[in-house]
């Protein structure tokens, strides 16, 4: 069973294939939100640590759903699914700049999300484990 509350905002239409499917490889169920107002409405209730977000949502964008985790004091880490074939490098920049850890193409191969998901978990097992070290030094 996997610690960390994951949700994956995306439109129903798309339903991002490829994140589930990585997600299952590392043992996690995400909580699936089908856009920026039914994320808004679990962010508010509790706490997540992850949340991999379509780009672009039928009732508005990832910045939205960014913009929603800084609101509700989530400190989750955001990593942006673009479901066209390529990005912009500005789409890019915007999106680091604007909290997200990392904003990839869905066309990307399935070892890339893979990478980029194993980083964001092996950051969030520190972050767990760093407060408790802290505590038990003092």
């Amino acid at each position: 069973m996997n610690v960390f509350r994951t949700g994956v905002v995306c439109s129903p239409s798309h339903g991002l294939a490829c994140v589930r499917r990585v997600l299952d490889e590392h043992g996690i169920s995400p909580l699936h939100f089908q856009g920026v107002r039914q994320a808004e409405e679990a962010f508010a209730r509790e706490r997540f640590h992850l949340i991999v977000c379509e780009a672009q949502l039928g009732d508005g964008t990832y910045r939205d759903v960014l913009r929603t985790v800084q609101q509700t004091g989530q400190d989750a880490l955001v990593i942006v699914i673009c479901p066209g074939g390529e990005i912009d490098i500005r789409d890019y920049v915007d999106a680091i700049e604007s909290g997200a850890l990392d904003y990839l193409p869905c066309a990307c191969s399935t070892s890339d999300l893979w990478w980029v998901l194993r980083g964001a978990l092996l950051r969030l097992s520190r972050q767990m484990v760093e407060p408790r070290v802290l505590r038990q030094a003092v």
